[in-house]
């Protein structure tokens, strides 16, 4: 059920592919053996810099506990850059909304 900020809420069925983990891991093998890589519309798959932050963000937060103060990324390790993330909308800018209906 999506509930807009505008209009009633929708229900969605979810969609579901062939084979196991309802098509995930057709898309998971699609992603790491086809030569050319399909475009990923939903933005969901990651890099190895998204691998790196979500170690890193466990490791982080294990030393929070041990010295007892807040952690950033950036002193764990250098340079290692930011993963692609979708784009979003500007933060002063407006919000797209949706058409009132």
């Amino acid at each position: 059920m999506v509930i807009p900020l505008r209009g009633p809420a929708k229900v969605f069925e979810p969609w579901t592919g062939e084979g196991g983990h309802g098509g995930g891991d057709k898309v998971l093998l699609d992603d790491l053996f086809l030569p050319e890589r399909k475009k990923d519309k939903y933005l969901r798959a990651a890099d190895q810099r998204s691998g790196a932050y979500s170690i890193l963000t466990g490791v982080a937060a294990n030393l929070c506990f041990q010295k007892n103060r807040p952690m950033k990324i950036a002193e764990l390790v250098e340079d290692i850059g930011y993963p692609d993330y979708p784009e979003m909308p500007p933060r002063r800018g407006p919000l797209p909304m949706p058409k009132k209906r």
